[in-house]
């Protein structure tokens, strides 16, 4: 379903956002969840709504560079694989860890296209000013995405010149991914571009949540494919300060769960998750394209569907968002406002 401004688009609450005891915003949005074969087993909102996947798919488009061979031939860790399908912070380690891959497969800073901007982490941004450091295309959060992207195309013996447009050997093995492990036809499948400089895909918010639900069952892809898949989620799981930083909402929602949930933050409130024992998928899509109620949405929805009996103490501070000004103080909240709607044949579940 593409959204255009004569189709309503019909989102549904998701969280309320107060200033003191005043109620100053409300976010509405979208909610699938879907399991492995398809199914989808609750919604909020249109779980059909045609969304950009942006970021979240990060993790689907990364699988080219180990279904080639090309982390292997050049060695690639587990920390690399991580950062290969990040939204880094632009801290040091993440920055070296792009020059290493870099510098491994003979290519320079300029041979990224993502752009030359500063680290999302303003700490690390800082430093670099007082150190006089200049920004570079490293310090672009997707660059880690893009040296992967680049590997494959050394590896594979194409051109690097070029590697982000859609005709390019590099992006065609990545729609076919996406295509594959979502289960979803190329005609549904729309193609934009991204913050970044490479292509993005738009599909229905329920096939996000159905891919994410068919890589905690690796086994049903060809085995290359299904190998790719688990040594991703492995590296994730080990490393997932490398797919953002160790403070983030992502990071601490693995490493509360122990890799048994995966999830992947993307830019206009797209959000992405897997119960990997229960091979369930989660999509979120905020209407309003911020992020600040993701958090607790994510919980409230992990909570309805079974899968928060306790909550881990790491993330209670997320069951409602705080709100600080600049003096660090705390002014409001958002509160989960979201009510799922069970399929009916998921009640006979």
């Amino acid at each position: 379903m593409t959204i255009s401004l004569d189709h309503p688009f019909r989102p549904s609450l998701l969280s309320v956002e107060f200033r003191g005891d005043v109620i100053e915003n409300i976010h509405y949005g979208h909610v699938a969840v879907c399991n492995a074969e398809g199914q989808l087993l609750y919604s909020c909102g249109i779980p059909s709504v045609q969304v950009y996947g942006r970021s979240a798919l990060k993790i689907i488009q990364a699988l080219p560079l180990l279904e080639t061979g090309a982390a292997d031939y050049f060695h690639m860790t587990d920390r690399e694989l991580a950062l290969c399908a990040s939204s880094h912070s632009g801290l040091p380690s993440h920055q070296e860890g792009v020059r290493s891959i870099l510098t491994r497969i003979g290519c320079e800073v300029p041979d990224l296209i993502c752009g030359s901007v500063s680290p999302y982490s303003g700490k690390a941004r800082d430093e670099m000013v007082r150190g006089g450091e200049p920004m570079t295309g490293i310090c672009n959060e997707c660059s880690g995405v893009h040296a992967g992207m680049l590997a494959t195309a050394v590896y594979c013996k194409e051109s690097t010149r070029g590697y982000e447009d859609i005709r390019h050997p590099v992006q065609k093995r990545v729609l076919d991914a996406i295509r594959e492990v979502t289960a979803t036809s190329e005609a549904r499948i729309q193609v934009g571009n991204d913050g970044c400089g490479i292509p993005t895909y738009a599909l229905p918010l329920e096939r996000i949540a159905c891919g994410f639900a068919r890589m905690t069952r690796a086994s049903m892809f060809q085995e290359r494919r299904a190998s790719a898949i688990q040594r991703m989620l492995d590296a994730y799981c080990l490393h997932p300060e490398m797919v953002t930083e160790e403070d983030s909402f992502t990071t601490r929602l693995i490493r509360a769960f122990d890799g048994d949930i995966i999830g992947k933050e993307g830019a206009k409130g797209i959000f992405a998750l897997m119960h990997r024992p229960k091979g369930l998928g989660i999509a979120i899509k905020v209407a309003d394209g911020t992020k600040e109620s993701i958090p607790s949405v994510v919980l409230s929805v992990l909570s309805q569907i079974g899968c928060l009996e306790n909550l881990p103490a790491n993330l209670d501070r997320y069951r409602r968002t705080e709100l600080k000004n600049s003096c660090n103080d705390v002014i409001g909240q958002i509160e989960p406002r979201i009510r799922l709607q069970a399929m009916p044949h998921s009640l006979r579940r």
